[in-house]
């Protein structure tokens, strides 16, 4: 059996080899943080684009008396300065409703990408609030509707 001995030579070789290693890790990792930084800070002009959608969301008091689920799909297009049009097709409770257009539509991103949009859509009384995160390197956005109507959606860059 063949026995290694390591040398104080070989020791302080093997040193310097980990701390040189250690600090290209360390200065690559800064700069990949600082690049993560400059990509993560968000604006209007992050959604601007159009985008197409779908969600699933429950009617609810005191809109109804009993609650009443609801899916859409739609195409929504962003400006880039916090305006918005769009369309959607709507099942309610089994019955087709569609397409609505949006008669006005706003939306304000903050710089952690989180944000709301508020729409008004024909024949509706109420505008639709909803809550979004933007997620996947700005190529998405998952929200929660508010008010009237409980669900949740997935909107994807086109």
């Amino acid at each position: 059996m063949k026995r290694w001995y390591l040398t104080l030579g070989t020791l302080s070789t093997l040193a310097l080899g980990v701390i040189l290693g250690l600090s290209v890790l360390a200065t690559d990792t800064h700069h990949i943080a600082a690049n993560d930084d400059a990509e993560s800070t968000f604006t209007n002009l992050s959604l601007k684009g159009t985008w197409g959608f779908s969600d699933r969301a429950t009617l609810v008091r005191p809109a109804v008396p009993e609650p009443i689920p609801a899916v859409s799909v739609g195409i929504l297009d962003l400006d880039g300065e916090g305006n918005c049009t769009g369309s959607d097709r709507l099942n309610l409770n089994g019955t087709d409703i569609g397409p609505r257009t949006f008669d006005t539509c706003s939306y304000s991103v903050n710089p952690d990408g989180t944000g709301s949009t508020t729409v008004t859509i024909e024949g509706e009384p109420e505008p639709v609030s909803l809550f979004f995160v933007i997620v996947d390197k700005k190529r998405e956005f998952r929200y929660i509707l508010s008010g009237v109507l409980v669900g949740d959606g997935v909107a994807k860059r086109q």
